[in-house]
């Protein structure tokens, strides 16, 4: 599995003089029955998004739905940018949020590459705030899969195949 590294990562939100206290990836409950809502600023996606087209995603519009989040660079051609492939899926899976984290850019430079591929899912741009909350990824692609509660379900590193993906995304539909 090979992963591209982002170098300057920093250029995307500037390096904090000290390393601030990421988001803890312990969204989920050790205990039986239904489990408790992934809530505040210790959830991942308590936060809104706005994506290049202005529009705004809140913790709201995540509630009761699985969500997809990945990282990605647009100069990651081909096989090497899942977003083309989280795009497609949003096809198949209507009932899962999906977004597309941008990594190293400049908002024209994606939206003109956006338009280029009809990109149909909201694709965001990095920010300091959305690094910190997802614990800083240094590489991409990266793809974060939280429950319909809002808690941390997988973490795909690399590139993920598509099939990987889709059985991760058929269980957490059918859970409760």
């Amino acid at each position: 599995m090979r992963a591209l590294l982002v170098a300057g990562l920093a250029a995307c939100g500037g390096t904090p003089q000290s390393k601030p206290t990421p988001a803890p990836i312990v969204n989920t409950s050790g205990t039986s029955g239904t489990p408790d809502k992934c809530e505040g600023e210790r959830c991942m996606l308590a936060r809104t998004f706005v994506d290049i087209r202005g529009v705004e995603h809140t913790p709201d519009s995540f509630d009761g739905h699985v969500v997809v989040v990945g990282f990605f660079a647009t100069w990651a051609e081909g096989r090497h940018n899942q977003a083309p492939m989280l795009d497609g899926l949003a096809n198949r899976y209507p009932s899962v949020r999906f977004l597309a984290i941008a990594v190293e850019e400049k908002t024209p430079n994606v939206a003109a590459w956006s338009q280029r591929l009809g990109m149909q899912i909201p694709i965001v741009m990095s920010t300091a705030d959305i690094l910190t909350a997802f614990d800083h990824p240094m590489a991409v692609p990266l793809t974060f899969v939280f429950d319909k509660h809002g808690r941390l379900a997988h973490r795909l590193m690399g590139l993920g195949e598509q099939d990987t993906l889709t059985a991760k995304l058929d269980k957490l539909i059918l859970a409760p």
